[in-house]
């Protein structure tokens, strides 16, 4: 029996059927023609998470399992339910270390699936690796250096594409705009270095302030953006008053000056939107948050 499937649909998490584990399975790569066609499965994409996908259904009938993780070195991935009994594989492209893949199932894994992933994860190991350094590489496109923050390319890119989402799912989208106060003042009276750290410090409370489905973004200097998907006006400001009392309070305990932000919000529901007025209502906002007084947040 041939164990190779087809590609399976984007995101969908395969499963094989249930099966007996009373003994040996059935050959995972029983000819050289089979190894050609993982190979091929293992070349349809650069996308990592697409390509355990396809590891996932190619293996499934011989290595039952319901989910796998894949831990490397900027970060981790998992596909499907990761409880249960595990199994790791360790993944090396000649003598590099790829990363570490996880296999999970409700029942432990036979000894003799051992040969059998053996064989699989050294046919994984160089297009995964192929596909983490591609990942890594268009990370760090889109990606501020100093903050770890998507940058503002990255923005425009992705605010486009959520609101697109947001139009045709029927949701609301928040947009705020967060001006750090007197930040110059900052630079010139402790340094830049300080400066470089109010930033670093900022770009961490806004990640432990927001939802995974969220996005912060570097705008520039000292301007941030945040899209809270599926989020109204009310959601929107309770948001910016937690981030803007943070920052504030983070501030104090680590840093060797106050910092302060402003915040401007703009939301509605989706027909209403379009990428440049909801820029320019947050940037409005903002500039009556500043014009009243500073470190306060005002919508649109």
């Amino acid at each position: 029996m041939t164990l190779l499937q087809s590609a399976p649909q984007r995101y969908a998490t395969p499963r094989s059927k249930p099966r007996s584990r009373g003994g040996a399975p059935d050959a995972m790569i029983g000819s050289a023609q089979d190894e050609l066609n993982l190979l091929r499965l293992l070349q349809t994409s650069l996308e990592p998470a697409e390509l355990l996908l396809v590891f996932s259904a190619a293996i499934a009938e011989s290595v039952p399992h319901h989910g796998l993780d894949l831990y490397h070195r900027t970060g981790s991935i998992s596909i499907g339910d990761t409880s249960g009994h595990s199994s790791d594989w360790p993944v090396w492209a000649g003598r590099s270390g790829v990363a570490t893949l996880r296999l999970h199932d409700c029942r432990d894994f036979h000894v003799s699936h051992l040969p059998l992933m053996s064989q699989a994860v050294a046919l994984l190991a160089h297009p995964l690796s192929n596909a983490l350094v591609c990942d890594e590489l268009k990370r760090k496109v889109r990606e501020d250096s100093l903050t770890g923050l998507l940058n503002r390319a990255a923005l425009d890119t992705i605010l486009p594409r959520e609101l697109s989402l947001a139009q045709r799912e029927g949701r609301p989208l928040c947009l705020l705009m967060l001006d750090l106060d007197n930040f110059k003042e900052i630079n010139d009276r402790f340094g830049h270095g300080t400066g470089d750290q109010v930033l670093r410090t900022v770009s961490s409370v806004l990640k432990a302030c927001l939802r995974l489905s969220d996005l912060a973004f570097r705008y520039g200097g000292e301007e941030f953006v945040i899209l809270l998907p599926d989020t109204d006006t009310e959601g929107g400001h309770l948001t910016a008053e937690r981030i803007r009392s943070a920052i504030a309070a983070q501030a104090a305990r680590t840093l060797p000056c106050a910092v302060t932000g402003s915040i401007g919000l703009a939301s509605g529901r989706c027909h209403q939107l379009r990428t440049d007025t909801l820029l320019e209502r947050a940037d409005r906002a903002l500039y009556r948050a500043k014009a009243a007084g500073r470190n306060r947040v005002l919508a649109a």
